[in-house]
């Protein structure tokens, strides 16, 4: 099989999945060194493709200060975007 067929067989929910599993792994240090902004790249690159656990994990990154600049603010967009994605309330 060539490169475009296979691409094109893999579904994109379990790419999405992918990125949330790579994202913990370096934020928990999961057989990786621990690397908070790796992990925040995998997530937004997760929220970016419609996952709500993309979303909900740069909330909490956000709220912690996980290897970004503490922000509230950021944490409430990102945990509203959540919601918005979840269909729960604001």
């Amino acid at each position: 099989a060539s490169a475009v067929n296979v691409k094109s067989a893999i579904q994109p929910s379990r790419v999405r999945r992918a990125d949330i599993l790579l994202g913990r792994m370096y934020l928990d240090g999961l057989g990786v060194r621990t690397a908070f902004r790796k992990a925040r790249v995998y997530f937004v690159r997760a929220a970016r493709r419609g996952n709500r656990l993309g979303y909900w994990n740069l909330a909490i990154i956000y709220q912690t200060g996980y290897g970004v600049r503490r922000s509230p603010a950021k944490a409430d967009r990102w945990m509203a975007a959540y919601c918005r994605h979840n269909g729960a309330a604001k």
